[in-house]
């Protein structure tokens, strides 16, 4: 039987010495490489800030706790999605509250959203599933209507846009992961975006202990 891989990341010699030359250097953990990635990433996504975080499970953890998500509180995404979306909502003690999606986006149903908002929804989680794009513009009118916070889950979105717009870049954070499976990759790793930052600031704090 023939293997089909679901991914297969491409590694040039390019790459190779990159990593050679990062391995060279006295610094190997949050240095000039990492900062210069982010500042890459900021002009492809069109966002101000770029966080660069170990995985996107970690990146949207640090998202939940930045916006304030505690214990008890709702987090709106959708079924259809990989473990990592709802497992980071439980991993800060929040309750996720999982809709249907759309069959031609693959993303949140817009109706169904404004129907699942109650009192306790403090963040909503957008998913664009293999790399489509969910309605995101009228997801993010409906949550400005309850002044809720919306994070874009755009692990592997990146370089896709919506009505012209990186996505990632729409909501108050954009999510990305780096994983092998994922458009490019580092092996392991993700990134936060956005254009706020007193919320940048909370994701230097929270990605590595406050350092």
């Amino acid at each position: 039987m023939k293997h089909y891989p679901l991914a297969k990341p491409t590694i040039t010699s390019d790459d190779i010495t990159a990593v050679t030359a990062v391995l060279s250097s006295p610094c190997l953990s949050r240095g000039p490489a990492v900062a210069a990635f982010e500042a890459q990433f900021c002009k492809v996504v069109h966002s101000s800030y770029a966080s660069a975080v170990s995985s996107g499970t970690a990146g949207l953890i640090i998202a939940l706790q930045a916006i304030g998500v505690k214990a008890g509180d709702e987090v709106l995404t959708v079924a259809f999605t990989v473990a990592a979306t709802v497992n980071s909502i439980l991993a800060v003690g929040a309750v996720p509250v999982m809709l249907d999606i759309e069959l031609d986006t693959y993303g949140m149903n817009p109706d169904e959203l404004q129907q699942a908002i109650t009192t306790k929804t403090k963040a909503i989680i957008i998913v664009h599933a293999f790399g489509k794009a969910a309605q995101t513009e009228k997801i993010i009118a409906i949550a400005k209507q309850y002044n809720i916070k919306v994070i874009e889950d755009a692990c592997e979105a990146i370089g896709n846009s919506y009505q012209g717009q990186p996505l990632g870049s729409m909501a108050d954070i954009g999510v990305f992961a780096f994983y092998p499976n994922k458009q490019i990759t580092t092996g392991e790793g993700g990134m936060l975006v956005t254009n706020n930052k007193d919320l940048h600031n909370k994701f230097i704090i929270l990605r590595n202990h406050g350092r």
